[in-house]
């Protein structure tokens, strides 16, 4: 470090310039990372982060895309890959060094993370424990040797540290992902054991984890961070707060004598700038997380020292991605714009340009870049988003013609037929419509969207007796949030039918008490009420009095 730098910043009275208002340490790079250059991420949701960010940078991120069916991991992301420990580092990169260096996957190296339970196996380095098939098992842990042997042919590997509190499966001697959580997992009694990990153990397990990547990919450079997001729950017996502060600085600490110890190791000081920022703004509401936002201006500052060799445009799209984030849409379309000059034909940039349009309210614009999309790779998502323009600008013919040549492309998909028939009835082609749900109904028999429209288009011809019927049919399977939609359709088709009592039932429960009180329900409430109020407003019949009749005279004595 050059001596003039090294005094400007090595007392703390003149620190006050990286410290308001935001936080931002001088970073002095040993290395940089060549543009094009592949590369990988270890740790936990907020290495997630990074590679996000690093992508709209230009650079080959090979964990950004993996992901894993609904069933086994309901986020629709690659949330699947973080390691909060650093033992489960170190067991993950070294598993897939042995692997490597045999050459390929290895069955019966994998099969020891499984635990059996009925006809399905556990792995315990899923985070969630979905039981799978024996199949399934392996075939999805032959994907993520796929994916993490690529740590042996990177240029850059960044490593987060997160937690020190881990678990540890006592029959085995391997350690779990996660707190160990479902039935099947608890059910396992006194299997597993906690364990906080002490400094000596998890600087060891830090260092080997280094080593052996560097071992097989000696050009490599690597990137530590410590995650600023905190401990969710300690089964110490300390305050969460006290705990977490003093597991980040074990990780913390770590990672400083990892970096003093191995060349084209670096540590870059996002955390600090997240947990010394005095503003409650850099984090979401959850406040365990860093915003988006503020994320996008970390992964900024890492590209400028060592990433700097970034293409231009690729700059911009960031800089772009960071300014929307932080809700200057008006700055993002210029950057895009400016960026999109430079490579006019970049997919993820034309795409980003048209979600930053939306925000600055240019459809002009945004229809434009929606059609250039469609016009390189017509998928059914831009497709989808063409026509919703389309329809926006009053375009409603060419919306059509966009929805028939996506229902030609999938069409046995209930979500793109719906949408198809939502255009037509806005259109007032309820007929049409309707034959568009009821053929993919035949497919997506219980996609419940599917069938509250159907009761719907039921309701709006007048055919209540079918609205009742196609109603319960969706209250079957819609989810409790949304069952007050059905009640509402079938409360409103008996009060067409003049079925008064039934619609009261359905408005205001069986004791007709006014006990319920969904706001989706108030608008039928509202029109009993309104037809109780003219019955009540109407004069009684009039009557003619019929006097009393004479009596007949008594006979004669």
């Amino acid at each position: 470090m050059a001596r003039k730098l090294m005094r400007s910043i090595a007392g703390w009275g003149g620190a006050q310039p990286r410290l308001q208002p935001e936080v931002w340490p001088v970073v002095t790079p040993s290395f940089t990372v060549p543009a094009g250059a592949e590369i990988f991420t270890i740790g936990s949701c907020f290495a997630r982060n990074i590679e996000r960010n690093l992508q709209t940078l230009g650079f080959n991120i090979p964990t950004a895309d993996a992901s894993m069916p609904d069933e086994e991991w309901g986020d629709d992301n690659n949330q699947f890959l973080n390691r909060f420990t650093p033992q489960s580092m170190w067991q993950e990169v070294h598993q897939a060094a042995v692997m490597y260096e045999k050459g390929g996957f290895d069955r019966d190296l994998v099969q020891k993370y499984a635990i059996e339970h009925e006809d399905k196996w556990i792995d315990i380095e899923f985070p969630n424990y979905v039981p799978v098939t024996p199949d399934r098992f392996f075939e999805r842990r032959e994907y993520l040797y796929a994916i993490n042997k690529r740590i042996f042919e990177a240029g850059c590997v960044t490593i987060t540290l997160g937690l020190i509190e881990s678990w540890q499966d006592t029959e085995t001697g391997l350690y779990l992902n996660s707190t160990p959580r479902g039935r099947p997992m608890l059910g396992l009694g006194e299997r597993f054991k906690p364990i906080l990990t002490e400094f000596s153990e998890a600087y060891r397990l830090v260092d080997e984890t280094v080593a052996t990547i560097k071992r097989l990919n000696p050009d490599v450079k690597i990137l530590m961070t410590t995650s600023p997001v905190p401990l969710t729950r300690t089964f110490t017996e300390q305050d969460v707060i006290t705990a977490n502060s003093h597991a980040k600085s074990v990780l913390r600490a770590v990672s400083g004598e990892i970096c003093a110890k191995h060349d084209d190791v670096d540590y870059f000081p996002a955390y600090e700038s997240v947990v010394l920022t005095k503003s409650w703004d850099v984090w979401e509401g959850d406040m365990l997380h860093p915003t988006k936002a503020f994320i996008a201006k970390i992964v900024e500052r890492l590209a400028e020292h060592y990433f700097n060799e970034a293409d231009a445009a690729w700059t911009l799209y960031h800089k772009s991605f960071v300014q929307a984030l932080d809700g200057s849409f008006d700055d993002a379309f210029a950057s895009i714009n400016e960026a999109l000059e430079q490579d006019p034909d970049n997919l993820e940039m034309l795409r980003h340009a048209a979600g930053v349009a939306k925000g600055v309210r240019n459809t002009e614009a945004l229809l434009s870049y929606v059609e250039r999309v469609v016009a390189i790779d017509p998928k059914p998502a831009d497709l989808t988003m063409l026509a919703a323009t389309k329809a926006r600008v009053g375009d409603l013919e060419g919306a059509g013609d966009v929805y028939k040549r996506i229902v030609d492309m999938l069409p046995t998909n209930g979500a793109v037929r719906l949408q198809y028939a939502r255009h037509l009835m806005r259109c007032g082609d309820n007929e049409l419509a309707e034959r568009h749900i009821e053929y993919a109904l035949e497919h997506n028999p219980n996609y419940y969207p599917l069938l509250l429209d159907y009761a719907k288009l039921a309701l709006a011809r007048g055919a209540n007796e079918a609205a009742i019927e196609r109603s319960r049919r969706a209250l079957i399977v819609t989810p409790p949030q949304r069952a007050d939609i059905c009640h509402l359709m079938i409360g409103q088709a008996h009060l067409a039918l003049g079925n008064l009592d039934e619609a009261r039932r359905v408005a205001f429960g069986d004791e007709i008490s006014g006990e319920n009180t969904s706001r989706i329900l108030e608008r039928l409430r509202r029109q009993l009420s309104a037809l109780d109020e003219t019955a009540e407003a109407q004069p009684e019949p009039e009557t003619e009095l019929q006097s009393e009749p004479e009596p007949e005279p008594a006979p004669p004595a």
